[in-house]
């Protein structure tokens, strides 16, 4: 009995090593391509349907941003999906391992989609289309819209006599126009009052743009709700922080 166990186990084993051979040896050669041999074709696939490393069978495709192998490289990841190309880090590049490849969208055509979101490339409107039914290409380029605030500025407390930082920010196209108001009445502007500073960045996202206010030296008079507010043809938007100022030793 055991010995007819056995031989079924065996072949059960011997047949999921033949469907997925580089899971068990990287650095066999493929040999000749049996497709009858291949698991079933996938049928969701976020990134697309490619070949596996022995351009045999098709296999879900790597995502976006996700690690990958170039080629000629021992297998550990698998192959960027459509559109993608396995591209090494860069020395910059923040938060990625240094010692891996990143699927990066061969193309970086902007595309405004019908669901009024603008896709930095190709490869994440067609993953968004995978998701969002009835999703079309609206126009080339970014949407054109009011200003949306990504990340809004933080409550916080601060000591007199200690500085404080908020921070905003906002995408759209056409890029926004910053003000700063506290209670919804002082109004800072870049660079206009004396120990109050504020600047303006593009960044950190494509169409997108960050301001920061900086007082210097916090007195009591900064307490209260600070509101960044963006403006640009098409519309406003804005987000409110609240500053609490305590007796401090400065």
């Amino acid at each position: 009995m055991w010995g007819i166990r056995w031989i079924a186990l065996s072949r059960n084993i011997r047949f999921f090593i033949i469907k997925h051979p580089l899971l068990f040896d990287w650095t066999t050669s493929c040999g000749v391509c049996d497709p009858e041999q291949c698991s079933a074709t996938p049928t969701s696939c976020p990134g697309g349907l490619i070949r596996d490393a022995c351009d045999c069978c098709y296999v879900c495709g790597n995502l976006e941003d996700t690690p990958c192998d170039l080629p000629g490289a021992m297998f550990r990841f698998g192959n960027c999906g459509e559109g993608l190309v396995c591209t090494p880090v860069e020395p910059d590049d923040v938060g990625l391992d240094a010692s891996d490849s990143y699927c990066a969208c061969a193309a970086r055509d902007v595309i405004c989609g019908s669901d009024g979101r603008t896709y930095s490339n190709p490869c994440r409107f067609r993953r968004a289309s995978g998701r969002v039914a009835g999703l079309e290409i609206a126009r080339q380029g970014p949407c054109r819209a009011a200003p949306q605030v990504e990340i809004p500025p933080m409550n916080q407390t601060a000591e007199s006599g200690s500085s404080a930082v908020f921070s905003c920010s906002v995408s759209g196209f056409p890029l926004a126009w910053f003000e700063w108001t506290l209670n919804g009445e002082s109004v800072f502007q870049p660079n206009l009052d004396d120990g109050v500073t504020v600047q303006v960045r593009s960044g950190p996202l494509p169409y997108q743009v960050t301001t920061w206010l900086e007082i210097d030296r916090v007195m009591t008079s900064h307490a209260g709700l600070f509101t960044c507010i963006a403006k640009n043809e098409f519309g406003i938007s804005n987000a409110t922080a609240r500053l609490n100022v305590v007796a401090g030793n400065f």
